[in-house]
């Protein structure tokens, strides 16, 4: 029992750690969060865009058939007002948020990505007496970059 509790904790040490070390570094790459950032700016624009399109379509077709709002009377014409302002409203609202969004996408795409991240290096077992130099020499190389 105690041969199987070693051999876990030295794979975790060893390989299990080292793969979740690494996409952590690769979460964490300023290459990789700017990429992020482009994709998330410019679904926020596409995706506000498409909802400002819709709201106005539907308040363009709320004002313009005044057969939908027959059926209320006058209460319906009020109705068909309210309808029309509100989505109005929102379809500028949302062209407004499409617009700073679009801006921020056009700002973050003009920026140049920062260089990639080194891949980490693998290093040997911890048996090993080539370990501590090597550790050193990566953590230095990581400082510099």
């Amino acid at each position: 029992m105690a041969q199987l509790g070693e051999a876990a904790i030295e794979q975790l040490r060893g390989p299990g750690m080292a793969a979740v070390r690494r996409t952590i570094a690769r979460w964490r790459d300023p290459r990789a969060r700017a990429i992020r950032q482009r994709n998330r700016a410019r679904r926020t624009a596409t995706g506000s865009a498409a909802t400002a399109g819709v709201l106005g379509a539907g308040a363009a077709t709320s004002a313009y058939v005044p057969a939908l709002w027959d059926w209320g009377g006058s209460a319906g014409f009020f109705l068909q007002d309210v309808t029309t302002f509100g989505l109005g409203g929102l379809a500028v609202l949302g062209g407004a948020t499409a617009v700073g969004a679009g801006m921020k996408y056009r700002r973050l795409k003009r920026t140049p990505l920062p260089d990639a991240a080194p891949e980490p290096v693998a290093l040997p077992a911890y048996g090993s007496a080539a370990r501590e130099p090597m550790q050193r020499l990566r953590d230095a190389e990581q400082t510099l970059h």
